[in-house]
């Protein structure tokens, strides 16, 4: 989850936790990285989405085997029994609207440090004028 959503359960840990008291906090819910690559991509308006013409799709994924870790945990996931417990919160994640954060700050970033690019970060479209 994100701070957004976790923030009330950290603010009401200090209150109600023992001085060294160790949870973890999280959205209790596991996401694939090709889940979350796929909807990252859905989001950009240059693509298309899945047609097998290629000239219709601006975006190519490859996986790049090299760069596999054979050492990374397949599945992550919190236990957050003991938030709850102590706070009893709830993590309600907001996945998409992460993502769009997410994007949005990249695109930005981008124009930022790459201002030659001329391009609107909210479009991908070159800007006029």
């Amino acid at each position: 989850t994100d701070i957004v959503d976790s923030a009330p359960a950290v603010a009401c840990l200090v209150e109600v936790a023992p001085s060294g008291t160790v949870v973890n906090v999280g959205s209790n819910v596991s996401y694939s990285m090709q889940h979350l690559l796929n909807e990252l991509v859905a989001l950009s308006p240059s693509w298309k989405g899945g047609s097998d013409d290629k000239d219709n799709t601006r975006l190519r994924l490859e996986l790049d085997t090299s760069r596999l870790r054979a050492y990374d945990e397949r599945v992550v996931l919190a236990d957050i029994s003991l938030v709850k417990q102590l706070t009893g919160w709830v993590p309600q994640p907001d996945m998409p609207r992460l993502l769009r954060m997410l994007l949005d700050y990249w695109r930005h970033e981008i124009a930022f440090r790459h201002p030659e690019a001329d391009v609107d970060a909210s479009s991908e479209k070159p800007r006029s004028g």
